[in-house]
């Protein structure tokens, strides 16, 4: 319980300050003044031709228009070129001569076009462009110009090729800033940067603890749910956190033409290994049928989008590329809201309950991550997600244990049921051969009271027999009408104490039936009547040891030295088989103690070194 306790005040921290900082670096904007730029008002010229060249736009005077004469939104097939006029610019631009050119989204591929005294040049700075230099992995870097670089005194020239995404054109927006203020991007932080790294760090930092533990639990149990929610959390970290990593080795990788593929299929990746995860987490081909059918239609949905999505990718049909990925975010929107109402209607356990509080996060996030475009909302429901979800394997888990201890306690009873068996007809068998003794011997009178008392002894047996063990008090009084039996058939021959400890109470122990009967039994056949001379005396006691019982079988006999030397069984080193059926029966019913013998024999002697009989310690389980 204290775990559960702690293991929820983790969560909750995590969670609130996850919450906080994704929240906080949605909402705030950089507190450094000198990041601002002067904003420069441009027309742009839209082409399917995308073998212009600067000379051709320069030579042929295109039609630039404003950006609301052209369609809404960019498309991958289009080539755009941007012409900034920096006319009203002019004095500003005189008082330095560097300057850098920054836009306010990323685009793929981006040329600035700028005149030098050799002719026109260019230089790189889309996200996708090999030359182009990323920064401090928040931002990207913008293109340097000097103020006597601009194309017949006023103006620069961009050429836009963006396959990654449709754009609101409208949204576009060009500005330059000084090189000594492009330093702030560069050189320096704030407090949005440093939200933006903590949120990033700390879910990346989470999803690796739980991808690493989660593939370590499935090396060792091979439960594929733990697997498929392993490589989930791979997935889910790769696809939100892989292009903010403030790296510059990640960001040349997921910022190349290929990695970028890997990174966006990665959602793709994310839905397989989580529907694959809930297939095998609810059982779902023996608990819900239908839910099943569903799953694997998805399965092989999703594995197709994969593979034809490469091939249009890499194919450069960049437009059916973002089209695939459309569908897909729309096809497992339904899949998740038909999964959600399927399993609030047909749920059959508590382990459904957490896939639906999951999901409807996680869905959460994502719409609102593709609605609004900003990824902090998608990590905090998958963090969500992921938390309920790590809760519900745990459950399951807990679930499955309790499962397992209730089917070896079923087993266990088996067990003990069939070596009560065995024990029965033992003790019938040894009762009848002494009755038969006593018929032999011509003792008619004290086999009439033997038989009767072993009536009343069998009859006990017999009613307690339905039940795998009996309380305390029901086992002393079967030893108590044993002992009378046999102090009968051997004529008194030898006398015996039952104790029991005053704080004992016998009627709240329960121990196996005739538990004990094989170990007074040995005591008295091969201790006490062997001996021929001195007393001869059997001590049963029963005390409480904190959870277990003790008892103490204590005879005055010969000892197991010269009882192996008259026993013909002894000597071949074989216990009595009553007593192995016992130690069994104890095995079985006192498991969380098998770091301790549960049974001790002693031998006894005298001053003079000679054996005073043998003590049995036996140790029971309190139920």
């Amino acid at each position: 319980m204290k775990f559960r306790k702690r293991t929820y005040q983790y969560a909750r921290i995590y969670m609130s300050l996850l919450l906080f900082w994704t929240t906080g670096h949605n909402l705030a904007q950089s507190t450094i003044p000198e990041r601002k730029t002067q904003p420069i008002p441009f027309t742009i010229f839209e082409t399917d031709n995308h073998e212009l060249s600067i000379e051709d736009i320069l030579n042929s005077q295109q039609d630039f228009v404003p950006i609301n004469a052209i369609s809404k939104h960019s498309k991958p097939s289009k080539i755009y070129w941007i012409k900034l006029d920096l006319g009203q610019e002019l004095d500003t631009l005189q008082t330095q001569e560097n300057w850098f050119l920054k836009t306010n989204l990323p685009f793929t591929h981006s040329k600035l076009f700028h005149s030098e005294t050799s002719g026109i040049h260019y230089a790189s700075f889309g996200i996708f462009d090999p030359s182009a230099t990323k920064m401090n992995g928040l931002y990207f870097q913008g293109a340097k110009f000097r103020s006597t670089d601009l194309i017949h005194g006023r103006y620069l020239y961009v050429r836009i090729h963006e396959i990654r995404t449709t754009y609101t054109i409208s949204k576009w927006k060009f500005g330059y800033m000084s090189a000594h203020n492009y330093r702030f991007y560069t050189d320096f932080y704030d407090a949005w940067d440093i939200k933006k790294f903590f949120t990033i760090y700390l879910f990346l930092g989470t999803c690796i603890i739980l991808f690493l533990m989660l593939l370590v639990i499935h090396l060792n149990t091979r439960r594929v749910e733990f697997l498929f929610y392993s490589l989930y959390i791979f997935s889910a970290a790769i696809y939100l956190t892989g292009p903010m990593i403030p790296s510059e080795a990640f960001r040349g990788v997921f910022y190349s033409h290929g990695g970028y593929w890997i990174g966006s299929i990665m959602q793709v990746f994310i839905n397989l290994f989580y529907v694959l995860f809930i297939s095998h987490y609810l059982n779902a081909q023996t608990a819900y049928p239908k839910l099943y059918k569903v799953i694997r239609v998805t399965v092989w949905v999703l594995l197709a989008i994969v593979v034809f999505d490469a091939f249009t990718y890499f194919t450069k049909n960049y437009m059916t590329h973002l089209r695939i990925l459309n569908f897909q975010r729309i096809y497992m929107t339904l899949f998740a809201l038909f999964g959600i109402v399927f399993l609030l209607r047909k749920t059959r356990d508590r382990l459904a309950l957490f896939i639906i509080a999951g999901s409807f996060l996680y869905l959460s996030g994502a719409l609102l991550f593709m609605v609004l475009q900003n990824r902090g909302f998608m990590i905090a429901g998958t963090s969500l997600e992921i938390l309920i979800f790590s809760l519900g394997l745990a459950y399951k888990i807990k679930l499955e244990y309790e499962a397992k201890l209730q089917l070896q306690e079923e087993v266990s009873l088996k067990e003990i049921s069939a070596l009560r068996a065995q024990m029965n007809p033992h003790f019938i068998f040894n009762s009848l051969s002494s009755i038969q003794h006593l018929i032999l011997n011509n003792n008619k009178i004290a086999a009439l009271q033997y038989l009767s008392k072993f009536g009343k002894l069998t009859r006990k047996v017999l009613e307690n027999s339905v039940e795998a063990k009996v309380s305390l008090s029901d086992e002393i009084r079967l030893l108590n009408s044993y002992l009378e039996l046999e102090s009968l058939r051997f004529d008194g021959s030898f006398k015996y104490h039952i104790e029991v400890e005053e704080n004992l109470d016998t009627e709240d122990v329960e121990v196996p039936l005739l538990l004990i009967q094989p170990f007074v039994e040995n005591a008295i056949i091969h201790g006490l009547l062997p001996k021929k001379q001195g007393e001869k005396t059997l001590y049963v006691s029963f005390k409480k040891d904190t959870e277990q019982v003790i008892c103490e079988i204590d005879d005055t006999g010969i000892g197991r030295t010269a009882s192996q030397k008259n026993n013909t069984l002894a000597k071949k080193g074989r216990k009595s088989h009553g007593m192995n059926i016992s130690e069994k029966r104890l095995e079985l019913l006192s498991k969380e103690t098998s770091g301790k013998k549960k049974i001790e024999i002693i031998d006894k002697y005298d001053p003079e070194g000679n054996p005073a009989g043998t003590k049995v310690i036996i140790i029971i389980q309190a139920a």
